[in-house]
């Protein structure tokens, strides 16, 4: 990531988002800029990638049926199968993102928050809308706020209010009081 393509973003994020998003563009631009070395899915030897993708779609299943034990134990056991350092493996980020998402939808919201951050921690995490979005929603569930807040913003600025419209609307109500209105005035 160049400096001008940095620069050009962060001016975006400003007068898209106002200074309370855009200084979290920062961290994000540092992350990228120095990075984790990511090793693609397709890196992987091709009988553990299989592996990992049967598994991540019998967990899909489970989850899409609200079977969220069921696919958590699907999305683990596809997780073991990567080598370690498994974070520094792409698989690993939506591995983690996706036992997070069914602990938060099973109600499991601690669990949820750990997964979650070790997944915007691993390759490619940091600035993914969906990770910072499930982070925001278990950080406001936990009662920590401040952090909600800034999570939900990351979310925001990542994918716009497009990515809210799943959820139950309180936490897209909760950013509004924690951010200044977009510069168009449409949120």
């Amino acid at each position: 990531m160049n400096y001008i393509y940095v620069s050009w973003c962060y001016e975006i994020s400003m007068s898209r988002f106002g200074p309370q998003c855009a200084s979290l563009f920062g961290i994000f631009a540092v992350y990228f800029t120095l990075g984790h070395q990511m090793i693609d899915f397709e890196d992987l030897p091709s009988s553990i990638a299989e592996q990992i993708d049967s598994l991540s779609k019998e967990g899909n299943a489970l989850a899409n049926s609200r079977h969220f034990k069921e696919a958590y134990s699907k999305y683990q056991e596809a997780y073991q199968l990567i080598p370690k350092p498994q974070l520094d493996y792409s698989a690993a980020t939506w591995l983690l993102a996706s036992m997070g998402d069914v602990c938060f939808l099973g109600n499991q919201i601690q669990v949820a928050h750990e997964l979650l951050s070790h997944a915007v921690m691993s390759v490619g995490g940091l600035g993914n809308p969906f990770i910072h979005l499930r982070l925001g929603q278990c950080a406001f569930e936990l009662g920590n706020l401040d952090s909600a807040a800034n999570e939900l913003c990351r979310a925001y600025m990542g994918a716009g209010k497009d990515i809210f419209e799943e959820d139950d609307e309180k936490y897209f109500a909760f950013l509004r009081t924690r951010i200044d209105p977009p510069a168009s005035g449409i949120w």
